[in-house]
């Protein structure tokens, strides 16, 4: 059997990902104003069949399972903004009547997405340990990152995760006040102390499913199938496409989310575990969490 080029895998990954993606929905969004019905079905539609037809090729069954994990996460971000879910998840969720009750919310709702695809991921990678739901080896040496030009000369991961934090969050802090605040300093800071056990709460659950939904679920299905960093980009990029409507939101905030996503897919990859990239994303939710609860202050 002659071996499928590492391109054409590329190119079949990329074109699932993109399905599987709200890119169509944002577009469709943008321009008219509202999400087409046929949207909602074809996306799933071709998600399925494509599953299906890789299946057949032994070389193309790893792009089959992730055409199936793509799948759930469609069809379970469908099922949870059904009026009725939505509204029996809003009286479960409900906490302070006001912002928060919104990102509880929004976790619930990734909740039921990341559960049936941990589920199906756990089948498609047989075991916890090649989904990467494993605390992994932080200690694990950094590869080259041509981008960040670092990495490739014995850097370890444990060294340089502490100062990624920091310079994340420091970044995050800045982008939310340059495009949130307009520029200015964010008030009543000293307000945040009693929100502090919800915020924390909330941002380690968020890291945690967001990292399932977008980390373990593509670079868990594409295991050994692409290289390290073609993996990590195209993972972060899908990581990028679903914050469109974040904090910062636009062109811009998909930028910079698919840059986090990938970085955050090369620790998960090359740590071999999901601790390290949930720490990072953990502490930058803080941040944002912090900031947006803030914002909402009467």
């Amino acid at each position: 059997m002659i071996p499928l080029p590492t391109a054409h895998k590329l190119v079949l990954s990329a074109g699932l990902l993109l399905v599987g993606s709200d890119l169509a929905t944002i577009v469709a969004r943008e321009w008219t104003g509202a999400v087409p019905v046929w949207l909602a079905v074809a996306r799933p539609v071709v998600l399925g069949l494509a599953a299906l037809v890789l299946w057949r090729w032994a070389q193309l069954r790893a792009l089959a399972g992730l055409a199936l994990v793509l799948l759930v996460i469609v069809l379970a971000q469908s099922a949870v903004v059904a009026p009725g879910l939505r509204r029996a998840l809003q009286g479960l969720t409900a906490m302070n009547g006001g912002l928060f009750d919104v990102i509880a919310l929004g976790i619930a709702q990734k909740a039921l997405i990341a559960v049936p695809v941990a589920a199906v991921l756990l089948l498609v990678c047989r075991g916890p340990r090649n989904a990467y739901f494993t605390v992994g080896r932080l200690s694990a040496p950094v590869g080259r990152m041509t981008l960040l030009r670092l990495g490739g000369d014995g850097l370890r991961w444990h060294v340089l995760a502490p100062l990624a934090v920091l310079l994340i969050a420091l970044g995050t802090f800045a982008g939310v006040l340059v495009t949130v605040f307009d520029g200015g300093s964010a008030p009543r800071m000293q307000y945040l102390i009693p929100m502090l056990p919800a915020i924390l709460f909330l941002a380690a659950l968020n890291a945690f499913l967001e990292g399932v939904i977008y980390r373990n679920a593509i670079c868990g299905a594409l295991r050994g199938v692409l290289p390290t960093g073609t993996l990590a980009l195209l993972a972060g990029m899908f990581f990028g496409i679903a914050h469109y409507y974040g904090a910062p939101s636009g062109v811009a905030g998909v930028m910079l989310a698919s840059m986090l996503g990938w970085f955050l897919c090369r620790a998960m990859i090359e740590t071999r575990g999901f601790l390290l990239p949930w720490g990072i994303h953990f502490v930058q939710d803080i941040v944002i969490f912090s900031l947006a609860a803030v914002l909402a202050l009467p």
